[in-house]
């Protein structure tokens, strides 16, 4: 007589099995989650870096086709007086504007010299590693992409990098006042600088545009400058007056909460170690914040004869 075998159940996971099971696959995540975000930071430093050096080109570019550097502000205002108070339009490009077309955006160029600002955010002037851009509110306020005056940056812009104004030519301005109680023109003109007379320290001892911290947000509506890496000095739009800061420095791992209080004198990153910089001559270092307040004055000013310190790196 045959007899049939009847198969056997399959067993499944104990408690204990599946509890080992999880613990495991939790450790493999806890491993794999710091590569992949050391993997992410060294793409979005590498991009940051990219950006940098394409600034630095299309500086260059500039330079090579009008004879001079880009200048670091261009305004025009017009306003007629309509029998109340004067009313009128102003266009006004800065550095970050002036380049655009040195960098595959004539026609973004050409929108902000006809209507003062922009429809888009180019990518080179946004560093994917700022984790204020999120957080700040000037993020949708396209007509700040252009910038203004001969400033290194405003307080509140949705770009992510700022320039050293002592190596550019200048700025040139109208303004104009027509009829009514106060009529009044103005008109300046900055003569652009060729490379071979800003720096004579050489092009790889000067710093020509940094990473900077979009917005931060204790810090108000400001714009601050240098006078060649020494003093910085900012423009207080609540009371009308220009305030001394401190030394121009540079921070590296900040937050948006925490950089207000840094942001009148120092270039910001929120990415550990160091701040990410453009040299003249079109190279990318890192800065270590830990350098010192002379060494920081020799890397902004284009000619104050000596080379760069060795703590700079």
């Amino acid at each position: 007589m045959f007899s049939v075998r009847m198969p056997h159940a399959r067993r499944g996971f104990t408690l204990i099995e599946l509890l080992v099971v999880i613990a495991i696959i939790a450790v493999l995540i806890g491993l794999l989650l710091p590569a992949v975000q050391k993997v992410r930071d060294a793409a979005a430093r590498m991009s940051s870096q990219n950006n940098l050096k394409q600034m630095a080109l299309a500086t260059h570019n500039y330079e090579n086709s009008y004879g001079g550097m880009p200048p670091s502000y261009i305004g025009n205002y017009n306003y007629t007086w309509n029998g109340s108070y004067y009313q009128g339009t102003g266009t006004t490009i800065a550095l970050f504007g002036n380049i655009l077309p040195h960098m595959e955006q004539d026609a973004l160029y050409q929108q902000i010299k006809t209507s003062g600002s922009a429809s888009v955010m180019p990518k080179l002037l946004v560093d994917p590693s700022d984790a204020t851009q999120a957080k700040n509110n000037s993020t949708t306020a396209a007509s700040y992409i252009p910038g203004a005056y001969y400033i290194v940056r405003y307080t509140a812009s949705p770009y992510s990098y700022s320039y050293s104004d002592g190596v550019y030519s200048g700025y040139s301005y109208t303004y104009a006042l027509n009829g009514g109680p106060s009529p009044y023109n103005y008109s300046y003109t900055g003569k652009k600088k060729p490379i071979s007379q800003i720096f004579s320290d050489g092009t790889s001892n000067t710093l020509l545009i940094s990473e900077q911290v979009s917005g931060c947000a204790s810090a108000g509506y400001y714009q601050w400058w240098s006078n060649q890496g020494a003093y910085s000095y900012y423009y207080d739009y609540g009371n009308g007056n220009i305030q001394q800061g401190g030394y121009v420095g540079f921070k590296a791992g900040v937050t948006y909460e925490t950089c207000g209080s840094f942001f009148y004198s120092y270039f910001m990153t929120t990415r550990p170690g160091s701040v990410q910089v453009a040299m003249a001559d079109g190279s990318v270092r890192g800065i270590n914040p830990a350098a010192s307040q002379l060494s920081t004055q020799a890397l902004l000013n284009p000619s104050d004869g000596g080379v760069l310190p060795s703590d700079i790196n």
